[in-house]
């Protein structure tokens, strides 16, 4: 394939075999493409992903990521009211502790933990939160001095997750589902769609045509928060990798 692009060992990870390749995909196509190098189009795709991601990149790093706000990095650009997206760091018999990208974990104490605001699949099997989930919060109290800062959840939202997909082992490809965009990088967009591990759209699928008129008008990509319709192109179950398409940018 890096002869094919004209390229070499040496170019793998740099934005110069990035652009070969996205150029000589764009012109031949990825199934002219898988033909002549006698593989599917799934494999062609691990291939291509490989060789556009940075020297050193590890995928793994990307995933669960959460929403932090760049505007907010301190305990003291909190506001009351404001609502972010953070994760879990620690449960207690008193409260929940969630890391909200602040330097200090925010505390949920726990009679704002309902059962109203828990997943289905968390009431039916009266599970509580646990280190490591994403959860939706708003800041009700802080005190800078003490570095203390308390959370209230917010009813968790999985309306657009299809409710009988809800690990990678239930991923079919083809599968078209719904999802939040969780971060985007120079080589993709990793999209949230509620199996525990974001799924990657390659940057080379993002393109204009599906995009909205205002971010074509302003040359935006896609940001986190976004909903997103995407395809499942390709699922590598031990290594918790899912590739999507990008089919359209939802309101």
């Amino acid at each position: 394939f890096l002869s094919l692009v004209s390229g070499s060992a040496e170019d793998i990870g740099s934005e110069k075999i990035q652009r070969k390749i996205n150029a000589f995909v764009q012109r031949e196509g990825v199934d002219k493409i898988s033909e002549k190098l006698k593989t599917n189009v799934f494999t062609l795709q691990l291939i291509i992903d490989g060789l556009c991601q940075p020297e050193g990149y590890d995928i793994r790093t990307a995933f669960d990521q959460s929403d932090f706000k760049t505007n907010i990095v301190s305990i003291e650009d909190l506001r009351l009211g404001t609502v972010l997206t953070g994760k879990v760091v620690n449960a207690t018999l008193f409260g929940v502790f969630v890391d909200i990208g602040v330097g200090k974990a925010g505390l949920i104490p726990m009679r704002f933990i309902t059962e109203d605001k828990l997943s289905k699949e968390k009431r039916r099997r009266s599970l509580g939160l646990g280190p490591g989930e994403r959860v939706e919060v708003r800041v009700i109290n802080i005190v800078v001095p003490e570095s203390k800062v308390t959370l209230k959840l917010l009813p968790f939202d999985q309306s657009d997750f299809k409710t009988n997909i809800v690990r990678i082992e239930d991923l079919r490809l083809g599968t078209v589902l719904t999802g939040k965009v969780e971060s985007a990088t120079l080589f993709g967009v990793f999209v949230d769609i509620g199996v525990g591990k974001a799924g990657l759209i390659p940057m080379r699928f993002i393109t204009e045509d599906k995009l909205s008129k205002e971010k074509r008008r302003r040359s935006l990509g896609l940001g986190p928060g976004e909903r997103v319709e995407v395809q499942v192109i390709n699922i590598v179950v031990p290594q918790s990798r899912i590739t999507l398409d990008l089919l359209r940018v939802l309101k």
